[in-house]
C-alpha cells in the first residue's frame, strides 16, 4: 500500500491475482470507507465497477471514477482512451484529480492497475 500521510491519501494498492474472488476480497475490506472515498483511478478490467459500486458506493452515490483503458491508445492525442464511470465525464474526473493535487489527467502507472484516493 503506498499512503500519502501529510494530505491523508491512499494512493495505491497491490491487489493480488487479477479475478473477480480476489478482487471482491479486497473491497470487502475498503467497505469501511464507503461514503468517504473521493476519486478512484482504474484501468479497464470490468470487474472494479460493479466492486465500487457495491462496497463504496452509499445510497445511490458513487465516487468519482477514472478508467485508462490500456488496450485502446488513441493516435491523434497520443494517449490511451480514458472515460468516467456513473455518469460522470473523463473531463470532470481530471478537474477533481488536478484539484485534489495527485495529477493532471486519468492515470495509473505502468505496475499499477488501482489508486483509490481517501481523505478523511
Amino acid at each position: 500500500m503506498a499512503y500519502d500521510p501529510r494530505n491523508k491519501f491512499i494512493i495505491d494498492f497491490v491487489v493480488g491475482k487479477r479475478d473477480d474472488d480476489t478482487l471482491e476480497e479486497f473491497f470487502k475490506k475498503l467497505k469501511r470507507f464507503r461514503g468517504r472515498v473521493n476519486l478512484v483511478l482504474i484501468d479497464g478490467y470490468q470487474g472494479y465497477e460493479k466492486f465500487i459500486s457495491k462496497y463504496l458506493g452509499m445510497k445511490g452515490k458513487k465516487p468519482i471514477t477514472g478508467v485508462i483503458n490500456k488496450n485502446r491508445f488513441n493516435h491523434k492525442t497520443g494517449k490511451f482512451y480514458t472515460y468516467g464511470l456513473f455518469g460522470v465525464s473523463g473531463k470532470k474526473v481530471d478537474e477533481m484529480i488536478q484539484e485534489i493535487g495527485v495529477g493532471t489527467t486519468i492515470s495509473t502507472a505502468p505496475y499499477r492497475e488501482f489508486e483509490l484516493v481517501y481523505k478523511r
